[in-house]
Parts: structure tokens; C-alpha cells; sequence
């Protein structure tokens, strides 16, 4: 259910996006910003069920990279080599105009090996925080979407799921991502406040997140721990009664 609501905001705010890159409209809804915490969340999820994290990364990896290109040529129009002469420029000029900006993808990819890498050193708590800060930079340098609140996100719903505590890890991975940016993005502040403001809005995410995901996941275990206690219970009955009817015998 979940995932309907998460593909549901992605493909209205997709639409909005694809309207405004043509010049039809400038609005921005709010609703479509609540589609990226949702796959956050999922993403995360699904990590600790999968049987192979290995095999759940690549398939993330494939989706990355063939997607990479569509993403660019929707949000950037399509190259312009005319002015480039030499072919290792043109090759150099294309590579740099694909990659200017990465898509979620990458961005979920760096949350499961941020997830992955902090596992892999659970008992050392300098290490975790160490690997997590090294796929935070990466986030910045590769300028991938939502950035390192994007990353981190994946990392909170992994490790947290107190709602209290969502919403306030949310709001601090907000700023933190502002200053971040103010300081090393190449963007003016009035663009900045509007673009954090719509991923801050994505807060209004967590009610679904916690009703239809962290709720269920806890009802559904709860289920089953009492499906478990009542065979168990079946189970000792059938001993006792076999223990009687054993003894009855002699």
C-alpha cells in the first residue's frame, strides 16, 4: 500500500517538473515531495529483508545508471557538441554534461553502502560514523539528488523508528544540507530557501511512513509472534497428551 501512495507522488511530481523544464506552469506541489522519504524508507526496509544486500545494491546500480541519461535530457535538453571540435573534447564535453547531475538512484545506491560499510563495523562506533561521513561527501561531490539528506535519510529509517525522533532528525538533516550547499553549491540564496523548503516538506511524509509502514511492520510481527506462541502451545499439547497417553498405557 505503501508503495502505490510513493509511486502515486513521484509521478505528479514528475509531471510538474516535465511542465515546468517547458514553460507550461511554475507551481511546485508539495504533494510530490513526499514520494522521496517514502522510497527512503522502503529502500531501507528492504535492506534488512533481502536475503543478499549484494545482489539488492546492483539491481539499485543498473536502475542508476540506466536511467542517468533519460533524467539529464528531460531536465537539461540535449548536448550542444557543435562548438566542440576535437573528439576527446566531445567525449570529455558529453561525459561532463551527463553527469552534471546524478539521479536517485545514486542516491539510494550511496544509502544501502553507507548502510552496508556501518554493519560491517556495527562494533565500532568511530568507524560507522567515519564511513557514513565519507558517502555523505561523496553525495556532495557527485551532486546527486536530495544530496546528502537524501543519503542520510536512508541511514535514519534503517537504524530509527520513533516518530518523534524522524521529525526532528528530518528538520536537522535539512539544515544541514542548507549550509552545505550555501557554502559549497553554486546556487543563490532565494533558489536555496525554496529548494530546501520543498524537500523540508517532505516531512508531511511521515505520517504514511509510520501509519502504513512502521505501524504495519509492527502489527504484522506482533501477528506473528502470537501465530508462533499458539503453535507452540499446540505443540506442547500434543506432548502432554502422547506424555499421558504413553503413561496410561503401562
Amino acid at each position: 500500500m505503501l508503495q502505490i501512495f510513493a509511486y502515486i507522488f513521484m509521478f505528479i511530481d514528475h509531471i510538474f517538473k516535465f511542465l515546468q523544464i517547458k514553460g507550461f506552469t511554475n507551481t511546485n506541489p508539495i504533494i510530490g515531495t513526499l514520494s522521496f522519504p517514502i522510497f527512503a524508507y522502503l529502500v531501507a526496509t528492504s535492506l534488512k529483508r533481502t536475503k543478499n544486500k549484494d545482489k539488492y545494491l546492483m539491481r539499485l546500480l543498473i536502475f542508476a545508471f540506466v536511467s542517468q541519461i533519460p533524467m539529464i535530457l528531460m531536465v537539461f535538453g540535449t548536448p550542444n557538441t557543435k562548438s566542440v571540435v576535437k573528439l576527446t573534447d566531445k567525449i570529455i564535453y558529453l561525459f561532463l554534461f551527463f553527469t552534471q547531475k546524478l539521479n536517485i538512484g545514486f542516491t539510494l545506491t550511496l544509502g544501502v553502502l553507507s548502510i552496508k560499510m556501518m554493519e560491517k563495523n556495527k562494533d565500532n562506533f568511530l568507524n560507522k560514523m567515519i564511513f557514513l561521513l565519507i558517502f555523505l561527501i561523496i553525495s556532495v561531490l557527485l551532486n546527486v539528488d536530495y544530496g546528502l539528506y537524501g543519503v542520510a535519510l536512508i541511514v535514519v529509517f534503517y537504524y530509527i523508528k520513533k516518530l518523534p525522533y524522524l521529525f526532528l532528525i528530518i528538520v536537522l538533516l535539512n539544515a544541514v544540507n542548507f549550509v552545505v550547499n550555501y557554502v559549497y553549491g553554486n546556487i543563490n540564496r532565494e533558489t536555496l530557501v525554496v529548494m530546501n523548503m520543498h524537500i523540508l516538506y517532505g516531512i508531511l511524509a511521515l505520517p504514511f511512513i509510520y501509519l502504513l509502514g512502521i505501524r504495519m511492520e509492527e502489527i504484522n510481527k506482533a501477528k506473528i509472534r502470537k501465530e508462533n506462541k499458539l503453535k507452540t502451545t499446540e505443540n506442547n499439547n500434543k506432548k502432554n497428551i502422547l506424555r499421558i497417553l504413553k503413561y496410561s498405557i503401562y
